[in-house]
């Protein structure tokens, strides 16, 4: 596990392109949502005390309703929560296949026998897998809906006992207690589909539920070495992550200057993301390589180290 941990924060650090490529299109693709928003902000605070609050991070539901009674003729709050709420919907919508054509791509590189960043074959490895990754995650959102349907119909169950509860902490216990399991489901939900897009290219299968299935069982037989590889890379991950963002909080933004300069840090802090995030999966890859090696495992499909999923595209 720590040689892999060791190989992946190798392999993320020459990869250093790859995740500044990701960071400058996750803020091509923020900046027509977000700059909009403040120069409307900008413009209808100008001259005013609010201007300085609302710079800060601090977005005030008085601006809001003020916003909606003199700017939109005859607009309400219900009709503009409505436009904010689909807006969002689409905003998530085109974040999750932004994530999964870089996914592609990430995982191509991180697999091939060379591992150099090529800008070709980044993007043509996010071509290549995009439906399959797809598919992959629409299973990861379906699991995601039943675990929290189960927690729903749990929660219900215990508001039920709540009425005839002898002790409250009893109650706030078991409610704590479903929190956790909640997070540790997601977090063991995506440990699990990391490892079927690993699959996916290092074999070249186009079974996305067959991989599905042999991703849980890998999850499972291995589940010591696989959650501490996590727990590790993410630990570390979060804190570099937190320090940015706490320094980034910490700038008073009380003119132009200190405003770009917070966000400066700011797109350093989502650098910092999604390098950690290349960490994690040529961490992940490296211990998948070791355990399959380990264990010969006869479905696996390996030339020296990994197929070279470029080929597909390459001839």
């Amino acid at each position: 596990m720590f040689k892999a941990f060791y190989s992946g924060l190798l392999q993320s650090i020459r990869q250093w392109r790859m995740a500044l490529l990701m960071t400058i299109l996750t803020l091509l693709v923020a900046i027509p949502l977000v700059l909009p928003t403040f120069w409307l902000i900008l413009d209808t605070t100008r001259a005013t005390a609010m201007a300085e609050r609302m710079m800060a991070d601090q977005l005030d539901p008085l601006w809001l309703i003020d916003f909606v009674n003199q700017q939109l003729a005859g607009g309400s709050i219900g009709g503009y929560n409505a436009v904010l709420l689909l807006s969002l919907v689409a905003a998530g919508i085109l974040y999750l296949l932004l994530h999964t054509l870089l996914a592609g791509g990430v995982v191509s590189l991180l697999v091939s026998q060379d591992r150099h960043f090529r800008m070709w074959d980044f993007w043509a490895g996010g071509g290549l897998y995009f439906w399959r990754f797809f598919r992959l995650m629409l299973f990861s959102r379906l699991l995601q809906v039943v675990v929290i349907a189960a927690a729903l119909v749990w929660l219900r169950k215990l508001a039920e006992l709540d009425q005839v509860a002898t002790a409250y902490s009893d109650v706030v216990r078991k409610e704590w207690g479903t929190a956790i399991g909640l997070v540790l489901a997601f977090g063991l939900i995506g440990t699990v589909f990391d490892y079927a897009r690993i699959r996916t290219v290092a074999n070249g299968s186009t079974g996305m539920l067959r991989e599905t299935f042999r991703s849980i069982r890998f999850t499972f037989r291995h589940l010591p070495s696989v959650t501490l590889l996590q727990l590790v890379v993410g630990v570390v991950g979060i804190g570099l992550f937190g320090a940015l963002v706490w320094l980034r909080a910490a700038i008073p933004q009380s003119s132009g200057g200190r405003v770009f300069a917070a966000f400066l840090v700011g797109q350093l802090a989502i650098g910092v993301r999604l390098w950690h995030r290349v960490w994690l999966t040529a961490a992940q890859i490296e211990l998948h390589r070791r355990i399959t090696q380990r264990d010969d495992a006869p479905e696996e499909i390996y030339a020296e180290e990994y197929s070279e999923p470029s080929s597909e595209y390459t001839q």
